[in-house]
């Protein structure tokens, strides 16, 4: 071999001086003398910590910049192995490694051995044999050993489990989740079952026992018999990170590998292969041979890649993915022109989406393909109690393998493949216009043309009663495309779409009305309140909390719900913040001191409420749709006024909804000032801008005392008067003499004022 390496630009003046330093005269034509080189190690590069530096060396003079002359190639260096010679600097205290160089009137070349020589001969300098016995001790190695006997942490009791099939760096697996907590348990993958906390094994295999699933099992003998000291029923601290071609043993940065095409595992440490095989056996790994490093920890410089990992899986699985990919993009655009959504979609977003696309290409066998699909949590988030059929078909909108299933909101059975079900859960497009655009089609489509939370999109709201055909559900899936989830601030969103005009009122407070009629404060509240509607479970809104001395003297304590058998219902709106974080600390103990059932509730709770409201639910209702269709028994917004309803004083109708609206905003903001939030955060919460939260907490210290503020209150007074004299604003701005935003602010006091004498509407 060829032994050379990467110069500089200003080296070849470094060098000729050197050369005429070392030979005391210029070479002459095809003369080559050898003479000394310094090999330097130069862990401080930034590219590559093993690089060895070519230098003079330290008799000609000056430090070792100034006699540098270039690098090894990193393809040299794996020829005898990356860290070779970087280990054999450290072995020497970093000294500099004398070679040999030949010099020639070209310039400098190395004299070494090949090298495979040059390798062995550094072995052997090293103490390291064929024997892969590793008798000298290993920091990494004693650190790993360290590891994997003991658990830093308590285990925690998994009770249940959810299994969701999600695609990963390998295709789909499962993921493992306690189906209380929602921790992340583990996966399974081709089979096997992978743990985050190895004790959980036992617990999880019972739990799974009845599912029917087909997983490898713990091997109590195996082809090569385990250590005594790690039998298969010792726990070891070891995970399996699975990349597309190899099983790797983390947490230490893997002590072993397994190639699942060989049957080889691979172990960086002799030591290390005890609980490595132990581990293997729990998972149910075949492991037909071990393998080791001459050296410990150096399996990357040792062993051919494609030995320690299975190539061929991943070029096989990309080489899938890039050929179906053009196939399924084709598909697509053929589904969006069907629909009429070219507009929304255009060929050209849907062709930059390639790559992702391509990541949904299955490469399955029959068996796997079966139980992946079996836990596809998006179809049935979207489309709630479904039966899985026999057979699998072409997905619709991307022509995809897929299983067939029947749906009540389906007029027959349907296709839709695991990527485009994700893409409709998620979104993928992210084209603001369109976004707006596709929103008011659903809105249309599904929610009467009301507004929505952006976690609604994750079921189609659909009247089982009446199902649609298939091309339907095409549309409302590709519309689902077409927002991605998280991108768009929501509230914009809907303004954009046109859903902000009939009940939702951004510029003086988040306020929007349920489907049973029901004022809400907040989307979340609506959702909520539409969930009970729909299931036919008794609630009203705002009950107030008892009197509590300590926690509630005043009793203006207010509940967001209250459950006919006196049930009290939380939404939390800002549980981080800290100030709202006290409040709902001194509601929940409020509810504790007099007995009260409380349940909380926050914005991830509106996707599982049938599990929340399990024991008002009847027993069939499903678990997995949180809100499906309700039908609209009552208007949302009061009857526009005729000419002849009210008087000329505005006591109509329409007006007593703004009003009411008014006070239930003024409410909030005291209520959210009394938990401690700065006007700032009050803004926020419900809204508007900071200057008119000042206005909102005058006006809410005034409605709940109105003798607190007596100029205020005559002139209140006398606005009432005017009014119940049939005069209009109008005159009474030329009788008063007062300012037009004083007239306007008496005129509206007026009206509350007077209606909280004939019935008590204004609470804290």
């Amino acid at each position: 071999m060829d032994w050379y390496f990467c110069k500089w630009n200003d080296t070849g003046d470094k060098i000729r001086r050197f050369i005429e330093w070392s030979v005391g005269r210029p070479l002459q034509h095809n003369e080559r003398i050898p003479l000394e080189l310094a090999l330097i190690h130069r862990p401080d590069n930034s590219y590559n910590p093993n690089a060895i530096a070519i230098a003079a060396p330290a008799q000609f003079g000056g430090d070792r910049d100034s006699r540098f002359f270039g690098y090894f190639y990193d393809s040299q260096l794996n020829e005898i192995g990356m860290r070779r010679l970087a280990d054999l600097s450290k072995t020497l205290g970093g000294a500099e490694m004398s070679c040999t160089g030949i010099a020639t009137r070209d310039g400098l070349e190395l004299d070494l051995p090949e090298p495979a020589e040059l390798a062995r001969a550094i072995d052997e300098f090293l103490g390291y044999d064929d024997t892969r016995i590793h008798k000298k001790k290993s920091l990494e190695t004693d650190r790993a050993l360290a590891t994997v006997q003991v658990f830093t942490y308590e285990p925690i009791a998994v009770e249940g489990l959810r299994l969701t099939t999600r695609f990963g760096k390998a295709g789909r697996r499962i993921a493992v989740e306690d189906s209380l907590s929602h921790r992340l348990v583990g996966h399974i993958d081709q089979g096997y079952l992978l743990l985050e906390d190895e004790r959980d094994r036992d617990a999880v295999l019972r739990l799974l026992s009845t599912s029917g699933l087909r997983l490898a099992r713990p091997k109590g003998r195996t082809a090569i018999p385990l250590e005594a000291a790690w039998p298969v029923t010792r726990v070891p601290n070891l995970q399996i990170d699975n990349q597309t071609e190899v099983y790797l043993f983390p947490p230490v940065a893997p002590m072993g590998r397994y190639n699942p095409k060989t049957r080889k595992l691979w172990v960086e440490d002799s030591r290390l292969v005890g609980p490595s095989l132990c581990f293997a056996a729990r998972l149910g790994l075949q492991v037909a041979e071990v393998g080791l490093p001459k050296r410990p920890w150096r399996l990357d410089d040792e062993v051919a890649f494609d030995e320690l990992k299975d190539y061929g899986r991943r070029k096989k699985l990309q080489s899938t993915q890039q050929e179906v990919a053009a196939s399924l993009m084709s598909t697509l655009w053929d589904a969006v022109k069907a629909t009429g959504l070219e507009r929304l979609i255009p060929k050209d977003t849907i062709e930059a989406k390639c790559f992702r696309i391509s990541q949904g290409a299955l490469n399955e066998n029959k068996d796997h393909f079966r139980l992946n699909e079996s836990f596809v949590q998006q179809r049935q988030y979207l489309f709630g109690e479904l039966t899985l059929a026999d057979n699998s078909g072409s997905c619709r909108l991307c022509g995809q393998n897929a299983w067939m299933f029947t749906t009540a909101v389906c007029t027959e059975p349907v296709t839709y493949c695991h990527q485009c079900l994700e893409f409709a859960s998620e979104g993928v497009f992210e084209n603001q216009p369109r976004a707006a655009e596709a929103l008011k089609m659903l809105a249309e489509l599904e929610f009467s043309n009301e507004p929505m939370l952006e976690g609604q999109l994750a079921a189609l709201h659909i009247d089982s009663r009446v199902p649609v055909p298939p091309e339907t559900i095409d549309k409302l899936l590709l519309l689902r495309f077409t927002i991605k989830r998280g991108k768009f601030p929501w509230t914009l969103l809907l303004e954009k779409a046109g859903l902000t005009q009939n009940g939702l009122r951004l510029s003086r407070g988040t306020l929007v009305r349920a489907r049973d009629g029901h004022r809400c404060l907040s989307l979340g509240e609506k959702a909520v309140c539409d969930f009970l509607h729909q299931f036919g479970i008794q609630h009203d809104r705002e009950p107030l909390y008892p009197v509590d001395p300590d926690l509630n003297p005043r009793g203006r304590r207010r509940a967001d719900w209250i459950l006919a058998d006196g049930t009290f219902v939380e939404l939390w709106g800002l549980p981080s913040a800290p100030a709202y974080a006290a409040r709902m600390r001194e509601k929940r103990e409020l509810a504790e001191r007099q007995g009260l059932t409380l349940i909380e509730l926050t914005e991830r709770d509106l996707l599982t409420l049938p599990r929340v409201f399990a024991p008002w639910l009847p027993a069939s209702t499903s678990e997995i749709t949180s809100w499906a269709w309700s039908p609209i028994l009552k208007p949302l917004l009061p009857a526009a006024p005729t000419k002849k309803s009210g008087n000329v004083g505005g006591r109509n109708a329409a007006n007593a909804a703004a009003r009411q609206g008014r006070l239930e905003r003024c409410r909030r903001a005291l209520e959210l000032q009394a938990s401690g939030l700065t006007r700032k955060e009050i803004g926020e919460a419900v809204g508007v801008t900071t200057d008119s939260v000042k206005t909102l907490l005058r006006d809410a210290k005034f409605f709940a005392d109105p003798a607190s503020d007596e100029e205020r209150l005559q002139r209140a007074s006398a606005a009432a008067l005017a009014q119940s004299q049939g005069m209009t604003k109008e005159v009474f701005q030329v009788q008063s003499g007062l300012t037009g935003p004083k007239v306007n602010e008496s005129w509206k006091d007026a009206d509350v004022i007077t209606a909280s004498a004939e019935e008590e509407t204004f609470q804290t």
